[in-house]
């Protein structure tokens, strides 16, 4: 473009492809090159059509080429191509499969929605492979991208335009109304791909098999989403192994909703055991077991002769069950987390059945040595950063005699 063009001239032109919600004019010193700009559209699917129309034609005397910017990875994840059959719930069921969701926010009958993780290698995993993703049929494939929080940088330096090279290599970013997209000048290693792959990697993502067959067992922490030996953080394992349980743990007066992820054990546990007496998948925890080496050993013992299942268990945004009592409040895993730090001991949980009989007995974890080292039997490439990470990892028991003696 040429040196003078000036940001209402350029908002004149790329408005007629959607709403701009931002531009940033690079201008080399002279004898250098041409001036070079930014433009942030609300939305991917804006941006795509401004790409597809306007590359090639001629802004003044210069002809444009046209290419995507790199986005800045985050928390936030950006659903395009959404319909009048999306439902949170839709969306909670197909992305929590990455990892912990705090929030989703989606108006009914609005094109896109924004997904909020715990973590970025979260976002990560659910931006590449819900890409093209068919939620709502065949012929209704989905668009993701990372969206910005206020935080985020909205625009950096990158290199001057090598009038040589037909196209930017970078990523599509997708904006998003209600908070403006994260979108970065700059090449780098992560994130980086061009427009060619973003219209050809389109693949269909398996639904998450949410039964549970009574005779199924893994042994070795897998099942048909992939291996546990290949899963380097929380989020990988619970991408690999899907949902075994949803549910919520209390203790006193606070609720905590979350998610078990089978790692090791028998797969029928958590559809026979891991509920209360009134058959809802709530488990109040009741005692605390010190993490002195001696009780660990004995819990390592039973789980040596007992039927048992290990599950991680992460935060999700939503308990499936409604609690009547006003006085209990719901609270993020990651509180219990810390209590149990705190501590220094794991929860325990007496499993009954619907005559009040004992049928087993549920530990959870805090991130420690001996968690960690039931974790990694299947989880072999585990990162060190990922096993400290809050979560609990549960061992549940299956038996009346499965009970420890606690103080």
């Amino acid at each position: 473009m040429e040196l003078n063009i000036t940001e209402e001239e350029l908002r004149r032109i790329f408005n007629r492809y959607g709403n701009v919600e931002d531009i940033d004019i690079k201008r080399p010193p002279p004898g250098t090159g041409n001036a070079f700009a930014f433009v942030r559209f609300e939305n991917l699917d804006q941006s795509n059509r401004c790409k597809t129309e306007l590359s090639g034609q001629y802004i003044g005397k210069f002809q444009v080429k046209i290419g995507y910017g790199k986005v800045l990875p985050s928390c936030k994840v950006w659903v395009g191509g959404l319909g009048s059959w999306t439902t949170v719930q839709i969306l909670e069921r197909e992305f929590d499969r990455f990892g912990a969701i705090k929030k989703i926010e989606y108006v009914k009958g609005e094109p896109y929605a924004h997904v909020l993780y715990e973590t970025l290698d979260a976002a990560t995993a659910a931006v590449n492979e819900m890409r093209g993703f068919p939620l709502g049929g065949p012929d209704k494939r989905i668009k993701t991208d990372f969206a910005a929080d206020e935080t985020t940088v909205q625009f950096g330096r990158r290199p001057p335009f090598d009038g040589g090279h037909d196209d930017f290599r970078g990523r599509g970013r997708g904006g998003f109304r209600g908070g403006r997209g994260n979108f970065r000048g700059g090449f780098g290693d992560r994130g980086d791909f061009s427009e060619d792959n973003y219209h050809s990697t389109l693949r269909q993502v398996p639904t998450e098999n949410r039964s549970i067959s009574p005779s199924r067992r893994s042994e070795s922490g897998s099942e048909e989403g992939g291996h546990l030996n290949t899963a380097k953080t929380l989020s990988d394992i619970a991408r690999k192994v899907g949902t075994s349980w949803h549910g919520a743990m209390i203790l006193k007066s606070s609720l905590f909703a979350c998610k078990f992820h089978l790692t090791d054990g028998d797969a029928d546990i958590a559809e026979s055991l891991l509920k209360d007496e009134n058959e809802k998948p709530l488990l109040r925890i009741t005692q605390r077991l010190r993490l002195d080496q001696p009780k660990l050993d004995d819990v390592q013992k039973r789980i040596s002769s007992s039927p048992h299942a290990i599950y991680v268990a992460l935060p999700t945004s939503s308990s499936p069950v409604n609690i009547d009592d006003s006085s209990v409040q719901a609270r993020s895993l990651r509180n219990l987390v810390s209590y149990l730090k705190q501590k220094e001991a794991a929860g325990v949980i007496s499993l009954l059945n619907k005559e009040g009989d004992t049928t087993g007995v549920l530990y959870a974890f805090p991130p420690c040595n001996f968690s960690k080292e039931l974790l990694t039997r299947t989880a072999t490439a585990l990162s060190e950063e990922a096993a400290k990470e809050d979560h609990l990892l549960v061992v549940v028991v299956r038996g009346s005699s499965a009970q420890l003696a606690l103080s």
